[in-house]
């Protein structure tokens, strides 16, 4: 804090002439010939804008969560394998994360303990990532047994379709998540 009629010391910006943007282009191509475009019945530009739409969004889930660096992914790396670059064992780094043999190990327990570790400021933008095995074996289960567990959330107003939810944390369902039932794959 500065007091009256004193002058300020001038501050530094962060030093982002070395950072280097390295922008990935994904290419899709499909062929159609110009009479079907011209002359079908249905709108095939349409179906192909979806499904090259749904190509992207899924390569892109699977970069953002699995992603390993490899051109498979176009060299990036997602939250799985930066975490695993971390090296972490449970409650490693700071960070925690509940390890089971299998789904079906999971408990309310261990997603409790996850959760009560979550800084205030993170709590607006939680939420759970798994696949649609994980939603049934881990989530779906407990909500037999918890009372409070596993509820629907109305998401209309984001233009969603209505969501699970965790203990107050939505549960957002992706194919790009692995759904092997073993400890390792997970």
């Amino acid at each position: 804090y500065q007091t009256d009629n004193t002058a300020t010391t001038t501050s530094t910006a962060a030093p982002y002439s070395s950072l280097n943007l390295q922008a990935k282009t994904g290419i899709i191509l499909q062929q159609v010939s110009r009479n079907l475009m011209n002359d079908s019945g249905i709108d095939v530009a349409q179906d192909f804008a979806e499904d090259i739409t749904r190509a992207f969004a899924k390569a892109e889930d699977k970069a953002l969560l699995v992603g390993d660096g490899t051109t498979t992914y176009g060299g990036m790396k997602g939250f799985t394998q930066r975490f695993a670059d971390l090296g972490l064992s449970a409650n490693g780094g700071g960070l925690l994360y509940q390890a089971a043999s299998s789904m079906s190990g999971y408990t309310d327990a261990k997603l409790s303990s996850l959760i009560s570790l979550l800084p205030d400021y993170a709590w607006d933008n939680a939420c759970f990532v798994c696949s649609p095995a994980a939603l049934a074996l881990i989530f779906n289960r407990l909500s037999a047994t918890t009372p409070t567990g596993t509820s629907l959330a109305d998401f209309s107003t984001l233009n969603f379709k209505t969501r699970s939810n965790y203990r107050g944390l939505p549960i957002m369902v992706s194919n790009a998540m692995n759904s092997t039932d073993a400890a390792a794959a997970n």
